[in-house]
């Protein structure tokens, strides 16, 4: 896994449409029923952030999370609409993302500690280290913004 796990989780929470596949046999399957694919291998989530991927997308909810350890929140990624990637990867990204979000909310996954928890902060945002977190859509009780 690599950055483009972090793209391809990013888009389908934000909820464009997009089947996302992971192999040849799938998407080829996919486009002979006439769904959108698209190729996100090799993408970052700097691509895949046009202005209307990013307007679907939670302003209060951030997961930073290594690609490699997605099982852990993508479901919840996809659940709360929230941008995925890992801190200090994708830094433009990042710096859209955090400059974006409004009001008090939260940044699930880890970072370098101090680094972290301090640029989280100064958005207003604190800090869960739940990059191992299981089942947290299931046992969220969380309503969808207005």
């Amino acid at each position: 896994q690599d950055a483009s796990t972090s793209a391809a989780i990013t888009l389908a929470a934000a909820g464009e449409g997009y089947l996302v596949v992971d192999d040849d046999a799938t998407e080829a399957a996919a486009n002979s029923l006439g769904l959108k694919c698209q190729d996100l291998r090799g993408e970052t989530v700097s691509r895949v952030l046009t202005d209307e991927v990013i307007g679907n997308l939670s302003t209060r909810v951030i997961v930073f999370q290594d690609p490699t350890e997605s099982q852990f929140l993508a479901d919840y990624v996809v659940f709360a609409r929230a941008p995925a990637l890992q801190y200090g990867n994708d830094t433009a990204a990042q710096q859209k993302l955090l400059d974006r979000s409004t009001g008090v909310g939260v940044c699930l996954g880890w970072g370098p500690e101090n680094e972290y928890v301090t640029t989280c902060n100064q958005h207003g945002k604190y800090v869960h280290a739940s990059d191992f977190n299981t089942n947290l859509a299931l046992l969220s009780n969380t309503e969808p913004e207005a």
